[in-house]
Protein backbone atom coordinates (compact mmCIF):
# COMPACT_ATOMS: atom_id res chain seq x y z
CA UNK A 1 0.00 0.00 0.00
CA UNK A 2 1.41 3.41 -0.99
CA UNK A 3 1.99 6.21 1.52
CA UNK A 4 -0.68 8.28 -0.24
CA UNK A 5 -3.34 5.60 0.24
CA UNK A 6 -2.25 5.01 3.83
CA UNK A 7 -2.54 8.72 4.52
CA UNK A 8 -5.96 8.85 2.85
CA UNK A 9 -7.35 6.01 4.97
CA UNK A 10 -5.70 7.36 8.13
CA UNK A 11 -7.01 10.90 7.69
CA UNK A 12 -10.53 9.85 6.76
CA UNK A 13 -10.83 7.27 9.55
CA UNK A 14 -9.58 9.56 12.27
CA UNK A 15 -11.67 12.41 10.89
CA UNK A 16 -14.81 10.33 11.34
CA UNK A 17 -13.61 9.31 14.81
CA UNK A 18 -13.03 12.90 15.91
CA UNK A 19 -16.48 13.98 14.68
CA UNK A 20 -18.05 11.17 16.70
CA UNK A 21 -16.01 12.18 19.74
CA UNK A 22 -17.33 15.73 19.35
CA UNK A 23 -20.88 14.37 19.38
CA UNK A 24 -20.04 12.25 22.44
CA UNK A 25 -18.85 15.34 24.31
CA UNK A 26 -22.08 17.16 23.51
CA UNK A 27 -24.33 14.38 24.81
CA UNK A 28 -22.69 14.12 28.24
CA UNK A 29 -24.55 15.63 31.16
CA UNK A 30 -23.47 18.65 33.20
CA UNK A 31 -21.54 20.30 30.39
CA UNK A 32 -19.32 23.28 31.08
CA UNK A 33 -17.80 25.85 28.73
CA UNK A 34 -14.72 23.69 28.16
CA UNK A 35 -16.86 20.82 26.91
CA UNK A 36 -18.38 23.00 24.20
CA UNK A 37 -14.94 24.28 23.23
CA UNK A 38 -13.48 20.76 23.10
CA UNK A 39 -16.45 19.58 21.01
CA UNK A 40 -15.88 22.46 18.58
CA UNK A 41 -12.16 21.62 18.43
CA UNK A 42 -12.81 17.93 17.79
CA UNK A 43 -15.49 18.68 15.19
CA UNK A 44 -13.30 21.20 13.39
CA UNK A 45 -10.27 18.89 13.42
CA UNK A 46 -12.42 15.95 12.34
CA UNK A 47 -13.96 17.89 9.47
CA UNK A 48 -10.49 18.94 8.34
CA UNK A 49 -9.25 15.32 8.47
CA UNK A 50 -12.23 14.00 6.48
CA UNK A 51 -11.67 16.73 3.88
CA UNK A 52 -7.95 15.91 3.98
CA UNK A 53 -8.71 12.30 3.17
CA UNK A 54 -10.78 13.41 0.18
CA UNK A 55 -7.95 15.81 -0.73
CA UNK A 56 -5.47 12.94 -0.91
CA UNK A 57 -7.93 10.63 -2.66
CA UNK A 58 -8.69 13.22 -5.36
CA UNK A 59 -4.97 13.99 -5.75
CA UNK A 60 -5.37 17.58 -4.52
CA UNK A 61 -7.97 18.46 -7.13
CA UNK A 62 -10.87 20.90 -6.87
CA UNK A 63 -11.42 24.24 -5.17
CA UNK A 64 -14.18 22.86 -2.94
CA UNK A 65 -12.00 20.08 -1.49
CA UNK A 66 -9.05 22.42 -0.95
CA UNK A 67 -11.26 25.03 0.71
CA UNK A 68 -12.82 22.34 2.93
CA UNK A 69 -9.31 21.65 4.26
CA UNK A 70 -8.09 25.26 4.41
CA UNK A 71 -10.96 26.86 6.35
CA UNK A 72 -11.09 24.35 9.27
CA UNK A 73 -7.29 24.44 9.43
CA UNK A 74 -7.27 28.21 9.93
CA UNK A 75 -10.10 27.94 12.48
CA UNK A 76 -7.96 25.58 14.54
CA UNK A 77 -6.05 28.65 15.76
CA UNK A 78 -8.80 30.43 17.75
CA UNK A 79 -10.64 27.24 18.74
CA UNK A 80 -7.49 25.45 19.86
CA UNK A 81 -6.29 28.55 21.68
CA UNK A 82 -9.65 28.88 23.47
CA UNK A 83 -9.33 25.25 24.58
CA UNK A 84 -5.81 25.76 25.94
CA UNK A 85 -6.63 29.08 27.63
CA UNK A 86 -9.70 27.66 29.35
CA UNK A 87 -7.78 24.59 30.53
CA UNK A 88 -5.07 26.77 32.04
CA UNK A 89 -7.56 29.27 33.40
CA UNK A 90 -8.91 32.31 31.59
CA UNK A 91 -7.55 35.71 32.61
CA UNK A 92 -8.08 39.26 31.42
CA UNK A 93 -4.77 39.27 29.55
CA UNK A 94 -5.71 35.94 27.97
CA UNK A 95 -8.94 37.46 26.70
CA UNK A 96 -6.93 40.19 25.00
CA UNK A 97 -4.78 37.51 23.38
CA UNK A 98 -7.89 35.70 22.17
CA UNK A 99 -9.19 38.90 20.55
CA UNK A 100 -5.86 39.24 18.72
CA UNK A 101 -6.03 35.61 17.57
CA UNK A 102 -9.57 36.06 16.26
CA UNK A 103 -8.46 39.12 14.28
CA UNK A 104 -5.51 37.15 12.91
CA UNK A 105 -7.82 34.32 11.89
CA UNK A 106 -10.02 36.70 9.91
CA UNK A 107 -6.89 38.12 8.25
CA UNK A 108 -5.62 34.61 7.35
CA UNK A 109 -8.96 33.63 5.83
CA UNK A 110 -9.08 36.87 3.85
CA UNK A 111 -5.50 36.41 2.61
CA UNK A 112 -6.29 32.86 1.54
CA UNK A 113 -9.35 34.06 -0.39
CA UNK A 114 -7.29 36.76 -2.11
CA UNK A 115 -4.63 34.24 -3.15
CA UNK A 116 -7.25 31.85 -4.54
CA UNK A 117 -8.93 34.68 -6.44
CA UNK A 118 -5.53 35.71 -7.83
CA UNK A 119 -4.92 32.18 -9.11
CA UNK A 120 -2.05 31.37 -6.72
CA UNK A 121 -0.98 27.77 -6.25
CA UNK A 122 -2.78 26.02 -3.41
CA UNK A 123 0.48 25.13 -1.74
CA UNK A 124 1.01 28.83 -1.06
CA UNK A 125 -2.57 29.16 0.18
CA UNK A 126 -2.03 26.26 2.59
CA UNK A 127 1.28 27.78 3.64
CA UNK A 128 -0.78 30.70 4.97
CA UNK A 129 -2.79 28.29 7.13
CA UNK A 130 0.28 26.46 8.44
CA UNK A 131 2.10 29.73 9.08
CA UNK A 132 -0.86 31.20 10.92
CA UNK A 133 -1.28 28.08 13.06
CA UNK A 134 2.41 28.15 13.96
CA UNK A 135 2.31 31.84 14.93
CA UNK A 136 -0.95 31.52 16.90
CA UNK A 137 0.07 28.42 18.84
CA UNK A 138 3.55 29.76 19.53
CA UNK A 139 1.96 32.92 20.94
CA UNK A 140 -0.37 30.99 23.25
CA UNK A 141 2.47 28.67 24.36
CA UNK A 142 4.71 31.66 25.15
CA UNK A 143 1.87 33.31 27.06
CA UNK A 144 1.16 30.22 29.17
CA UNK A 145 4.87 29.45 29.69
CA UNK A 146 5.31 32.94 31.13
CA UNK A 147 2.34 32.41 33.44
CA UNK A 148 3.25 28.89 34.59
CA UNK A 149 7.07 28.82 34.61
CA UNK A 150 9.21 27.00 35.48
CA UNK A 151 8.15 24.01 33.38
CA UNK A 152 10.00 21.51 35.56
CA UNK A 153 7.93 22.60 38.58
CA UNK A 154 4.60 21.86 36.89
CA UNK A 155 2.56 18.91 38.18
CA UNK A 156 2.75 15.83 35.94
CA UNK A 157 -0.67 16.21 34.32
CA UNK A 158 -0.18 19.86 33.51
CA UNK A 159 3.36 19.30 32.24
CA UNK A 160 2.24 16.43 29.97
CA UNK A 161 -0.51 18.59 28.52
CA UNK A 162 1.89 21.48 27.93
CA UNK A 163 4.62 19.28 26.39
CA UNK A 164 2.11 17.74 23.96
CA UNK A 165 1.11 21.25 22.94
CA UNK A 166 4.77 22.16 22.32
CA UNK A 167 5.21 19.01 20.20
CA UNK A 168 2.22 20.03 18.10
CA UNK A 169 3.81 23.46 17.51
CA UNK A 170 7.06 21.86 16.34
CA UNK A 171 5.13 19.55 14.01
CA UNK A 172 3.18 22.46 12.53
CA UNK A 173 6.41 24.40 11.96
CA UNK A 174 7.91 21.45 10.10
CA UNK A 175 4.69 21.03 8.09
CA UNK A 176 4.87 24.68 7.09
CA UNK A 177 8.38 24.09 5.70
CA UNK A 178 7.34 20.91 3.85
CA UNK A 179 4.31 22.71 2.40
CA UNK A 180 6.50 25.46 0.94
CA UNK A 181 8.86 22.82 -0.49
CA UNK A 182 5.87 20.89 -1.88
CA UNK A 183 7.26 17.76 -0.18
CA UNK A 184 4.11 15.73 0.38
CA UNK A 185 5.62 12.45 1.67
CA UNK A 186 7.05 14.29 4.68
CA UNK A 187 3.87 16.34 5.06
CA UNK A 188 1.69 13.20 5.10
CA UNK A 189 3.86 11.53 7.75
CA UNK A 190 3.75 14.63 9.96
CA UNK A 191 -0.02 14.79 9.56
CA UNK A 192 -0.34 11.27 10.93
CA UNK A 193 1.93 12.11 13.87
CA UNK A 194 -0.04 15.30 14.58
CA UNK A 195 -3.32 13.39 14.54
CA UNK A 196 -1.94 10.84 17.02
CA UNK A 197 -0.77 13.70 19.25
CA UNK A 198 -4.22 15.32 19.21
CA UNK A 199 -5.78 11.92 19.86
CA UNK A 200 -3.45 11.43 22.85
CA UNK A 201 -4.51 14.80 24.23
CA UNK A 202 -8.14 13.78 23.78
CA UNK A 203 -7.58 10.53 25.63
CA UNK A 204 -5.96 12.41 28.52
CA UNK A 205 -8.99 14.68 28.67
CA UNK A 206 -11.46 11.76 28.52
CA UNK A 207 -9.73 9.75 31.27
CA UNK A 208 -11.79 11.58 33.85
CA UNK A 209 -14.69 14.05 33.64
CA UNK A 210 -12.70 16.39 35.91
CA UNK A 211 -9.47 16.36 33.89
CA UNK A 212 -10.04 19.83 32.44
CA UNK A 213 -10.70 21.36 35.84
CA UNK A 214 -7.77 19.48 37.38
CA UNK A 215 -5.45 21.10 34.83
CA UNK A 216 -6.97 24.51 35.51
CA UNK A 217 -6.68 24.10 39.29
CA UNK A 218 -3.02 23.12 38.94
CA UNK A 219 -2.37 26.19 36.79
CA UNK A 220 -4.25 28.41 39.24
CA UNK A 221 -2.17 27.05 42.11
CA UNK A 222 1.06 27.97 40.30
CA UNK A 223 -0.20 31.49 39.62
CA UNK A 224 -1.32 31.84 43.23
CA UNK A 225 2.10 30.85 44.52
CA UNK A 226 3.62 33.56 42.31
CA UNK A 227 0.95 36.13 43.11
CA UNK A 228 1.93 39.56 44.37
CA UNK A 229 -1.16 39.47 46.62
CA UNK A 230 0.01 36.80 49.04
CA UNK A 231 -0.10 39.20 52.02
CA UNK A 232 -3.03 41.30 50.81
CA UNK A 233 -6.59 40.88 52.03
CA UNK A 234 -8.36 40.93 48.68
CA UNK A 235 -11.94 41.39 49.91
CA UNK A 236 -10.99 44.11 52.40
CA UNK A 237 -8.91 45.97 49.79
CA UNK A 238 -11.70 45.87 47.20
CA UNK A 239 -14.16 47.19 49.79
CA UNK A 240 -11.78 50.01 50.73
CA UNK A 241 -11.25 50.85 47.07
CA UNK A 242 -15.01 51.14 46.55
CA UNK A 243 -15.27 53.32 49.65
CA UNK A 244 -12.59 55.69 48.37
CA UNK A 245 -14.40 55.98 45.08
CA UNK A 246 -17.88 56.39 46.55
CA UNK A 247 -17.16 58.55 49.61
CA UNK A 248 -14.09 60.55 48.58
CA UNK A 249 -14.90 60.56 44.86
CA UNK A 250 -11.28 60.04 43.83
CA UNK A 251 -12.45 59.37 40.28
CA UNK A 252 -13.22 63.09 39.85
CA UNK A 253 -9.50 63.78 39.79
CA UNK A 254 -8.57 63.65 36.10
CA UNK A 255 -4.94 63.03 37.03
CA UNK A 256 -5.74 59.98 39.18
CA UNK A 257 -3.27 57.22 38.31
CA UNK A 258 -2.85 53.58 39.19
CA UNK A 259 0.07 54.56 41.41
CA UNK A 260 -2.02 57.20 43.23
CA UNK A 261 -4.81 54.77 44.06
CA UNK A 262 -2.32 52.06 45.05
CA UNK A 263 -0.66 54.47 47.48
CA UNK A 264 -4.01 55.25 49.11
CA UNK A 265 -4.59 51.50 49.52
CA UNK A 266 -1.08 50.99 50.99
CA UNK A 267 0.05 48.71 48.18
CA UNK A 268 2.17 49.07 45.05
CA UNK A 269 0.96 49.54 41.46
CA UNK A 270 1.68 45.94 40.27
CA UNK A 271 -0.32 44.59 43.22
CA UNK A 272 -3.28 46.84 42.44
CA UNK A 273 -3.11 45.95 38.74
CA UNK A 274 -3.23 42.23 39.59
CA UNK A 275 -6.08 42.79 42.05
CA UNK A 276 -8.15 44.61 39.42
CA UNK A 277 -7.37 42.18 36.60
CA UNK A 278 -7.84 38.91 38.48
CA UNK A 279 -10.39 39.71 41.19
CA UNK A 280 -12.44 42.57 39.74
CA UNK A 281 -12.06 41.63 36.07
CA UNK A 282 -11.39 45.19 34.92
CA UNK A 283 -8.40 47.29 33.98
CA UNK A 284 -7.70 50.44 35.98
CA UNK A 285 -9.06 52.90 33.34
CA UNK A 286 -12.26 50.87 32.87
CA UNK A 287 -12.77 50.59 36.64
CA UNK A 288 -12.37 54.34 37.23
CA UNK A 289 -14.39 55.33 34.17
CA UNK A 290 -17.27 53.21 35.47
CA UNK A 291 -17.59 55.51 38.50
CA UNK A 292 -17.15 58.60 36.33
CA UNK A 293 -19.91 57.46 34.00
CA UNK A 294 -22.37 56.82 36.85
CA UNK A 295 -21.62 60.27 38.26
CA UNK A 296 -22.05 61.76 34.79
CA UNK A 297 -25.54 60.25 34.52
CA UNK A 298 -26.59 62.09 37.65
CA UNK A 299 -24.99 65.35 36.51
CA UNK A 300 -26.65 65.23 33.10
CA UNK A 301 -30.05 65.09 34.78
CA UNK A 302 -29.44 67.39 37.75
CA UNK A 303 -27.59 70.07 35.75
CA UNK A 304 -29.52 70.27 32.44
CA UNK A 305 -28.05 73.67 31.57
CA UNK A 306 -24.41 72.61 31.92
CA UNK A 307 -22.58 71.77 28.72
CA UNK A 308 -21.39 68.24 27.99
CA UNK A 309 -17.78 69.44 28.18
CA UNK A 310 -18.30 71.00 31.62
CA UNK A 311 -19.82 67.77 32.92
CA UNK A 312 -16.97 65.75 31.43
CA UNK A 313 -14.42 67.81 33.35
CA UNK A 314 -16.52 67.72 36.50
CA UNK A 315 -16.63 63.91 36.41
CA UNK A 316 -12.88 63.52 35.94
CA UNK A 317 -12.59 63.04 32.19
CA UNK A 318 -9.88 65.12 30.56
CA UNK A 319 -11.57 65.51 27.16
CA UNK A 320 -15.01 65.41 25.60
CA UNK A 321 -14.02 62.63 23.19
CA UNK A 322 -12.86 60.37 26.03
CA UNK A 323 -16.08 61.12 27.92
CA UNK A 324 -18.24 60.33 24.90
CA UNK A 325 -16.40 57.05 24.21
CA UNK A 326 -16.63 55.83 27.82
CA UNK A 327 -20.28 56.88 28.19
CA UNK A 328 -21.26 55.26 24.88
CA UNK A 329 -19.54 52.01 25.83
CA UNK A 330 -21.29 51.92 29.22
CA UNK A 331 -24.80 52.96 28.18
CA UNK A 332 -25.06 52.54 24.42
CA UNK A 333 -25.86 56.25 24.15
CA UNK A 334 -23.82 59.42 23.88
CA UNK A 335 -24.21 61.89 26.77
CA UNK A 336 -26.36 64.15 24.60
CA UNK A 337 -28.62 61.27 23.56
CA UNK A 338 -28.92 60.13 27.18
CA UNK A 339 -29.93 63.58 28.35
CA UNK A 340 -32.55 63.97 25.58
CA UNK A 341 -34.00 60.52 26.21
CA UNK A 342 -34.24 60.77 30.00
CA UNK A 343 -35.07 64.45 30.61
CA UNK A 344 -38.70 65.52 30.02
CA UNK A 345 -39.12 67.87 27.06
CA UNK A 346 -39.07 71.57 27.88
CA UNK A 347 -42.45 73.34 27.64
Amino acid sequence: MSLLWLTTIFLFSYGVLFVHLAIAVLVIKKKKYIHYVSAALLADFGTMCVAGGLYCYSDRAGVAVNAAVFVPMVLLAPIGAAFVVDCFGARLSARRLMLALKAGTVAALALGAVLVAAGALWRFVFAVAYGWLFVAYTAIAAFEARELRPLRAMPTGLRTFFVLFLIDIILIGAMFAFQLMDYFPGLNILWMILILSVFATTLIAFRSPDTYRLIESQAAKIRYERSRLMNVSVDRTIAEMKRLMADEELYRDSDLSLEDLAERLRMNAPQLSELLNLHVGLTFPVYVNGFRTEFAKRCLLSEPKDSILDIAFECGFNSKSTFNAAFLKATGLTPSEYRKRVLPPRP
